[in-house]
């Protein structure tokens, strides 16, 4: 507590003190007056002041005050010479390099190079085409155009083999609209005039293939006849571009 409150306090109590003994004397007075007892609050008084003054006298306790430590004292950077004409020398360097490269990095990047053309494959020579059709092949494929133009398969059973023949007989069993189909394509392609021209052979495993085109006197496209032959035999045929 702070002595103003301790005077305070002391105060308080001599006021205190000072009224019970005025009732003391009042009290004492009016039943038996006493001019001793008059004497007594003023020696309370007297007492209660020399008690608040002694109190007031007491030392007062100052806060105590901490010393501020001082700041740590570093060591400052001494600033660079810029009187040093080798370290500007430097530095004028540096940047000259620095803007070179940014120049270099801003350039656009050259085209690709074209991909050279590939060498040309070498010009193989093509054989001529024979001058004449195997006498076999001119009769088979007439034997051929002319059961489709006349819609008789019995015209082949001669000049077919028997592989061949079981394979046509067959095909007539399961789908009997594809003869009757290849024979309408070949009446309306060949029935304003046709010409045939030999192209050649080909080895196949069953015997040879003849190439025949067919140009027909319609505005169509060439048909192309392949006569599959083996041992003097027809051994099959198929048309494209019909």
């Amino acid at each position: 507590m702070t002595p103003q409150i301790y005077l305070l306090l002391a105060q308080l109590l001599a006021v205190v003190g000072l009224l019970l003994s005025l009732f003391q004397v009042w009290r004492h007075n009016r039943q038996r007056p006493d001019a001793r007892l008059a004497l007594l609050p003023v020696l309370s008084l007297l007492f209660l002041s020399l008690l608040a003054a002694g109190l007031s006298l007491q030392p007062r306790t100052e806060p105590e005050v901490r010393p501020i430590p001082p700041a740590p004292i570093t060591a400052e950077t001494p600033p660079p010479d810029t009187e040093d004409p080798e370290r500007i020398a430097s530095l004028q360097r540096r940047i000259e390099e620095l803007e070179a490269e940014l120049t270099e990095a801003r350039k656009p990047a050259p085209p690709p190079p074209e991909p050279e053309p590939e060498p040309a494959p070498p010009v193989q020579p093509v054989a001529a085409a024979p001058a004449s059709a195997p006498p076999e092949s001119i009769e088979l494929t007439q034997v051929v155009l002319n059961a489709l133009l006349e819609g008789s398969v019995r015209t082949l059973e001669p000049v077919s083999s028997k592989r061949f023949l079981e394979t046509l007989n067959q095909q007539m069993v399961n789908d009997p609209f594809h003869f009757v189909n290849l024979q309408a394509a070949i009446q309306r392609r060949l029935s304003n005039g046709y010409s045939s021209t030999y192209l050649g052979s080909l080895a196949s495993a069953q015997g040879r293939i003849h190439l025949w085109k067919i140009r027909t006197s319609d505005p169509g496209p060439d048909i192309l006849e392949h006569l599959s032959v083996s041992s003097g035999r027809l051994n099959g045929f198929h048309f494209i571009g019909l």
